[in-house]
């Protein structure tokens, strides 16, 4: 389970703008996270905590775009799971420019 299901960046130009998202294994299907990307890059930075004792992962994620616009990415974590080999969150930005 991801909570929220989509990571959204909405601010101002030049202000930290970040959001937090966790992750959380059901326990029937238990995964391992073994790599995290952006699928284009480049507008945000992300990082992926290491597993609680829950086995619940954090992912920070921070906008680094100085313009103002939109984008629209995705982050793809590879995971070991019988299930399936990967988890896709999408990450939408909107960046306003200064007033």
């Amino acid at each position: 389970m991801v909570e929220p299901a989509i990571i959204t960046l909405y601010g101002i130009a030049g202000e930290t703008i970040e959001q937090e998202i966790v992750l959380k294994p059901d326990p029937e299907y238990p995964f391992m996270v073994k790599d995290i990307r952006a699928t284009r890059g480049g507008d945000f930075d992300f990082s992926l905590s290491e597993p609680d004792e829950n086995g619940s992962y954090l992912i920070s994620v921070s906008n680094i775009t100085k313009k103002a616009g939109r984008y629209y990415d995705t982050l793809i974590l590879d995971i070991e799971s019988p299930v399936r080999k990967d988890i896709r969150i999408r990450v939408l930005g909107d960046i306003r420019p200064p007033e």
